[in-house]
């Protein structure tokens, strides 16, 4: 159960203030062992000027997730989610060519959402009625963390409650490194995706 646990762990940690973010160290980081596991990277942006990265940690029992854009579409409500594909959409998988990604046009290409990173991510669905937003300088700071025991078990519990949620079946791994985090901004007409990253393992700096 650990080495599934380590081979694709994923917790959230979004909260208010960086000061609850743990501290780590590079020696803690490490793929074996029921240690601890590091997915980190910069988001690439899709259809608008954007400058973000992403912080997951996977330590022991808990974890920990953290997003934090220093450039992004200012004044707006912002969709954060796990897909279940490993690959980010481009331009060219604008359909309508609107000159927009929208919600249906990456999840053509990405796949399902498997995790949403909301208020809640204990649950697929608990957490769906609140998202951080963007301040007027289009900055903003998201960390959650949960007991992944919880997390998973959520996760491979029941059917899927939305139709653009998906769960894992009880013996599939997680397996995060083949996942990608796509990130939209909220509007009237829909959904928008500003910008995508792959969750890659990294070591700590």
């Amino acid at each position: 159960m650990f080495k599934m646990l380590i081979l694709v762990p994923f917790y959230l940690l979004f909260s208010c203030s960086e000061g609850t973010f743990p501290n780590y160290i590079q020696d803690e980081v490490t793929t074996e062992n029921n240690s601890s596991l590091l997915f980190k990277g910069f988001f690439k942006e899709l259809d608008a000027s954007s400058r973000g990265h992403y912080l997951i940690w996977i330590r022991k029992k808990q974890i920990y997730a953290r997003i934090i854009f220093s450039k992004a579409p200012k004044v707006s409500r912002v969709h954060q989610y796990i897909h279940q594909g490993d690959r980010c959409p481009n331009r060219s998988d604008d359909e309508n060519a609107d000159g927009k990604l929208s919600f249906l046009e990456t999840v053509a290409i990405s796949g399902a959402v498997i995790i949403p990173l909301d208020g809640d991510i204990n649950s697929q669905l608990e957490g769906l009625n609140w998202f951080p937003g963007t301040d007027k300088s289009g900055k903003y700071y998201y960390s959650r963390s949960a007991d992944f025991k919880s997390f998973l078990h959520d996760l491979t519990t029941g059917d899927a409650q939305r139709e653009f949620l998906v769960k894992l079946k009880q013996s599939e791994p997680l397996e995060l490194h083949r996942k990608v985090i796509l990130i939209y901004k909220e509007n009237n007409n829909g959904l928008w995706a500003f910008a995508c990253a792959p969750l890659r393992v990294g070591l700590v700096p």
